[in-house]
């Protein structure tokens, strides 16, 4: 389980640089843009709320990962 916390702190790291550039927290508020993480239900339209849905899930994943403290 330890190696598993080790790969996602490694994981969240690469992130972490990525993203903290001026240019990655650009590309972070575009991608957020486009995500629309707030908007995940379309009614009468299941297809399109399951690309929500997805959408919703790489906003998610990613967000963590800039929140992981890798300094633990």
């Amino acid at each position: 389980m330890h190696s598993t916390i080790k790969v996602n702190n490694d994981i969240a790291a690469l992130y972490q640089s990525v993203f903290s550039t001026p240019n990655g927290k650009k590309v972070w508020e575009d991608l957020k843009g486009h995500i629309n993480p707030d908007e995940i239900f379309v009614k009468g339209d299941t297809h399109e709320t399951h690309l929500n849905l997805g959408k919703h899930d790489v906003f998610i994943y990613i967000d963590q990962l800039l929140r992981i403290d890798t300094n633990e």
